[in-house]
Parts: C-alpha cells; structure tokens; sequence
C-alpha cells in the first residue's frame, strides 16, 4: 500500500460553533436520538451534547449529538479526531486528500452507530455526506521535510531562543520577536528538546484567535517515546526529518469563505488544481516566510557600521517607501519585516553563535556591547549550522510504500 508525506492529521468540528456538523432535519434527529440513548451516550450540559467514543487502533473518534447553544431547535451531528490514527495503526504516513477522507470518516462512523445500535440510519444523511454538506471547524495537515544534515534538536531550540530571547528593541521598548511578527509561540515543557510551535493570530470581537498554527518536532522522538510500533525502515526513513504539523483554525476558513466540505474542496480546485499536497505545502511555505524560520538565520548582516549608514533613514519608522524596497532588493532584506525586528533578530543570532559568551554579555553592558561588535565582525565568516539546515527547509512529496 502506498502512503504519502503529506497527510491529513485531524479533523475537529463542534466547539460550540453554530454551523458545525452535519445539520440534521427531525426525521434524522429522531433516529439519531434513539440511537444515542440505546447506546447511553454521556451528556455534556454545559456544551448541550451527547457524546460516544468510537474505539480504534490506536485513537478513538469522538461522535457528538449536539444542540445549539442558543436555539434548541438546531442539532448538529459531529466528528472529532484523527483518522489516520483510529482506522490504520499509525500516523506516520498517510493521505492528504481531506474531502475524501472526512466523507469516509462520516460514512464509517453512521455505519458503525447502526451496526452497535441495530437502527437503520435515513439515506438522507448519506447523501449529505456524499455531496459534501459537513462543516468543518478546523483541520490538521502534516507534512516532512526532506532529509536535514544538521542536529534537528539544537535547530528547534535555536528557534525557541530566537522567538523568546530577542526581547528588546532599538526603542528600549520590551518585546518579543514573535509579537513584533504578530504570530505567538509556545514551547512544550516535556519535549523541550524536539518540539516548538507557533501560530499566527488574529483579534475578533475583543478575543484573540488562532489563524494557523505550526507544530515543529521530531517523529521519530515521538515514536521511541510512546513506544508506537513501526517498523525498522520507517523510523530510519523519519529520522533525520522535521515532521510539521498545520491546523488551519476557524478564523483561516473564515477569511477564505469556506464553510463546508464542498467549498474547501472547491478552493483547493480552483487555487491548487486539486492538488491536496501542494495546497498544505504552499500554506506551510507562506507561514515559514512569515513566520521568519528561514530568513531569520539566512538575511544578510546589514548592521555593520559601513552597512548601517546606507540604510535609508524611513524605514527606522516603519515606513516602506520605493526607496526603501529599492535598498532591500539589492540587498537580499525583506523590506515588510519591520527594522526593529530586524534588529531582534540580529541579536539573537549573534546569541547563537559560536563563541559568543552570554554570561558575560549579561553581566555588563559594556561587555555586551564589546562581544557583540567582535560577533558583527565575525558572522559573515562563520559558516552557521541553523542556516545551512533551513536553506534545506523544503518538503517531501513522494510516495511511501509500506
């Protein structure tokens, strides 16, 4: 059987959002309903849902019955979970076309309902999941990279530091790279070494929402510690390999106008030629660009004195006029990441580089500044392991065959 190394890895749908689901008339509600209670499906009440867990191979699915929060007239039928962990016996590999899959987790999960329940479901319902009218909340995709020559885990925490350490401004103002960015990073205390997220965000309505986000990690770390059993060839097939996660939230379907199964198949027909694979991998591409994980490491030092002064003076102010992209063109600078970031970004690098002393460069100002000015004058030298990995930063699209 042949998988591919980009994949759908999550499907999640009914947090409490209105068009969630498959919409049921009375007809299907009421054969729902009698098969939830045959089945003794748990009642959340605060999220006014009826709930069974659908075992599988190494994950179950979650079926919900769910009504409205502010209309009890209207239910919804929904999935959260991970089919490739629930039907195959890993998630390692898998399928990156998401209608398809999603209808087939629909389709098996009514079947198996009836199956345990013995009540036949409407044919209605069957052919709104074949026409596509299931509405999606968010998605998770995965993909790999082809192969790093570097050491995977200093490069995510030289990313951890990048994001969280280049905390001061040309201002004197406090803040994080990642702010300056307008995307958010977290680290996960128990994979310290091997996993590093972020996301980019949005405010709505007085909240802050995740638009997209970013898990960054190694595979086979995650095999070896939850002992998932896989095969030798696999693990040597992963290792050596960044596997990145993409969830593009509520607010990522929003903007596009995507609401259900058709539509987002419809997007990915019209922006992608159908191509699943080239969809997740053009919206990964565009998150590292933003996100800066490349060009943090690879934008030439323009912060040399004889540098420095060629730099027209505007763009200090966060204004990018036709000169100033002009200047950046010729230089290799991306003229929209703002110059402050630009020099956060200087900095933590220079962190990062071999020989620099951070303890003493915390201990006094002077010797800071002294370390810093010896750095400058080194870094275009200095062959940089973070930038030679990322400049291999792109993502594997061939066939697996297991």
């Amino acid at each position: 059987m042949k998988y591919e190394y980009t994949m759908l890895d999550g499907i999640k749908m009914g947090l409490n959002i209105q068009d969630n689901g498959i919409a049921l008339d009375k007809e299907e509600l009421e054969v729902l309903r009698r098969i939830f209670k045959k089945m003794k499906a748990v009642y959340y009440e605060q999220n006014k849902e009826y709930v069974i867990s659908k075992p599988g191979n190494t994950s179950s699915i979650r079926i919900g019955l769910r009504q409205h929060h502010s209309n009890g007239d209207h239910w919804y039928l929904n999935i959260d979970g991970n089919p490739m962990n629930h039907f195959k016996e890993q998630n390692v590999y898998g399928y990156a076309d998401a209608g398809r899959q999603i209808r087939n987790t629909f389709k098996a999960c009514i079947l198996w309902l009836s199956k345990r329940s013995k009540v036949v479901i409407n044919e209605s319902l069957y052919g709104k999941i074949e026409k596509g009218e299931i509405n999606i909340h968010s998605l998770e995709f995965a993909s790999y990279t082809k192969k790093l020559d570097c050491d995977i885990d200093q490069l995510i925490n030289s990313w951890q530091a990048m994001y969280r350490l280049a905390n001061w401004t040309v201002d004197g103002k406090t803040e994080s790279l990642d702010r300056m960015l307008g995307i958010s990073t977290r680290i996960d205390s128990e994979e310290y070494a091997s996993s590093f997220a972020l996301a980019t965000i949005e405010k709505y309505q007085s909240r802050v929402y995740r638009v997209v986000g970013l898990r960054l990690y190694r595979k086979d770390v995650e095999i070896e510690e939850t002992k998932t059993e896989v095969s030798a060839e696999i693990l040597a097939d992963v290792r050596q390999r960044l596997r990145v996660d993409i969830e593009f939230g509520s607010r990522w379907l929003h903007r596009k106008k995507i609401k259900t199964v058709k539509e987002l198949e419809t997007f990915v027909g019209i922006n992608y030629d159908g191509d699943w694979a080239k969809f997740v991998r053009t919206e990964l591409n565009d998150l590292i660009e933003k996100a800066c994980l490349r060009y943090m490491w690879t934008f030439p030092n323009i912060f040399t004195l004889s540098e420095k002064a060629k730099i027209p003076p505007q763009w200090f102010g966060g204004v990018v006029d036709a000169e100033v992209r002009q200047w950046a063109l010729q230089r290799g600078i991306n003229p929209d990441i703002s110059y402050k970031a630009h020099v956060s970004m200087v900095w933590a690098r220079l962190s990062e580089q071999p020989g620099y002393d951070k303890l003493k460069a915390l201990e006094s100002p002077k010797a800071y500044a002294k370390s810093a000015l010896r750095a400058y004058k080194q870094m275009d030298k200095l062959k940089n392991n973070q930038a030679l990995a990322v400049a291999g930063l792109t993502f594997d699209r061939k066939e697996v065959a297991l």
